[in-house]
């Protein structure tokens, strides 16, 4: 049975959110952080991809109403790499698609024969057939129609290109949907990749930024940006003029702030959401004008965006080297919408924890508190590293959860991310961890 537990994390980011149950799905390997993935479907099946402790890929499902899982362990096992996540998708028929364990390697890709069934899992290994030998980044999504895509990237740092793939449910195959990268390759000669955020409007429009970055060193990030599409296929800017795929670093009117290189911005430091006009409200870190680390949100307005600044800390979040060995540094969320306040949960590298309260209308901080009215959490980041050297980790359940009254999340502890170029020369059997479904309210 679904125990009742109140979890630390949870209750600590606000007082109207609370858990209510919690089911063990598996134990599973922890001495290296890697994402894992959850859907809860419209029809009550449960479905949840992971590593279990042998650092097999492993997929399961239940329905919501009881607490057994039927599970299945693919081919594909582990290496020491937290790039090398695992991702699922669902198409309208039921269909369990899945992809993962990737880091410029081909493409792994894994579909069921029935719907809602796991039990039968073929390995394809191929979608068009083009563009799939070094494939890292996997990510299924849908439009408001329900339809899935696919985007991942393929190529390694400076060389790499965005493609984005669509399930043609008829046919049970898929078809390149962008017929160009959405970002360009090596600019001018050097090396440039995007890293990019998206979300789905309630109008059905996609809203993406992404970040420049360089070179591996992520303090080489640079130049937010934005575009938004009804289609994937028809790109516009925040003012509504029409760009072209693949977006380059000097396409102008695609910059929302135009920050250079080792100023602070991480691209795992920047989110998106839209508030009730359906207008982007973005934000992300970067240095301020002293060189302190600070959270700033931006909004379009007539004149390009406006940039407001959030915190006013005075301490710089020093950036060492690649992203698995630095300092977590400074972590925010988006908890959601209360009126037309959006409230911001943060943590600071010295452990200080809070709350912005932004009038997006107006793009002023306030000072009140108020109950949500919509909630929105594209992931929990961890919670910090105990005593023993493990970090929390959470995955939302990645079909769209505004507005629910009620969400599941998966949970575990690892040891924290390590690249596969830091891998050790034998790979520890431990620790091994719990991966619980955790069901939150937040009535």
């Amino acid at each position: 049975m679904m125990k009742k537990k109140t979890m630390s994390r949870l209750s600590t980011i606000a007082h109207n959110i609370q858990v209510l149950e919690e089911l063990k799905v598996d134990n599973v390997w922890a001495a290296n952080q890697v994402d894992f993935d959850l859907i809860t479907t419209t029809k009550g099946k449960q479905i949840v991809a992971y590593y279990d402790v042998n650092r097999m890929m492993t997929v399961g499902i239940r329905d919501t109403r009881e607490n057994s899982w039927v599970k299945t362990i693919l081919p594909s096992q582990l290496v020491w790499d937290s790039h090398n996540f695992v991702r699922l998708g669902i198409d309208k028929r039921g269909y369990i698609h899945l992809s993962g364990n990737m880091h410029v390697r081909p493409l792994i890709y894994f579909r069921s024969a029935l719907p809602y069934e796991v039990s039968q899992m073929t390995e394809i290994n191929s979608m068009i057939g083009e563009d799939e030998d070094r494939v890292t980044y996997p990510c299924f999504f849908h439009d408001k129609a329900g339809d899935l895509y696919f985007s991942y990237r393929n190529g390694s740092f400076g060389d790499g290109s965005t493609i984005i793939n669509k399930y043609d449910i008829a046919q049970e195959r898929w078809k390149r949907h962008l017929s160009v990268p959405l970002f360009s390759k090596p600019f001018k000669g050097k090396h440039k990749i995007a890293y990019q955020k998206s979300i789905l409007g309630i109008d059905g429009r996609f809203h993406f930024i992404w970040m420049w970055r360089s070179s591996p060193l992520v303090e080489t990030c640079h130049q937010l940006c934005y575009a938004s599409s009804i289609n994937l296929l028809d790109w516009q800017n925040s003012a509504g003029v029409r760009v072209e795929p693949p977006f380059r670093p000097d396409t102008d009117e695609l910059t929302v702030d135009d920050v250079p290189e080792r100023s602070g911005l991480h691209n795992g430091r920047q989110l998106i959401i839209v508030d009730k006009h359906n207008d982007p409200v973005i934000c992300y870190v970067k240095d301020d004008q002293h060189g302190c680390s600070q959270i700033f949100a931006a909004k379009p307005n007539k004149d390009g965006w406006h940039i407001v600044q959030l915190s006013s800390w005075e301490f710089k979040w020093e950036f060492h080297g690649q992203g698995d060995k630095m300092s977590e540094g400074i972590a925010f969320n988006f908890l959601g919408f209360a009126h037309d306040e959006l409230i911001i949960d943060y943590r600071t590298p010295e452990g200080e924890v809070g709350q912005f309260f932004l009038n997006t209308e107006k793009m002023e901080l306030g000072i009140k508190k108020h109950e949500l009215t919509d909630l929105f959490i594209p992931n929990l980041y961890e919670a910090g590293e105990d005593e023993s050297g493990m970090y929390e980790n959470w995955r939302t359940d990645n079909i769209e959860t505004l507005g629910r009254d009620n969400i599941y999340l998966l949970r575990w502890l690892s040891r924290p991310k390590s690249h596969g170029k830091h891998a050790p020369d034998v790979i520890p059997n431990e620790p091994i961890a719990s991966l619980n479904i955790v069901k939150v309210s937040i009535s």
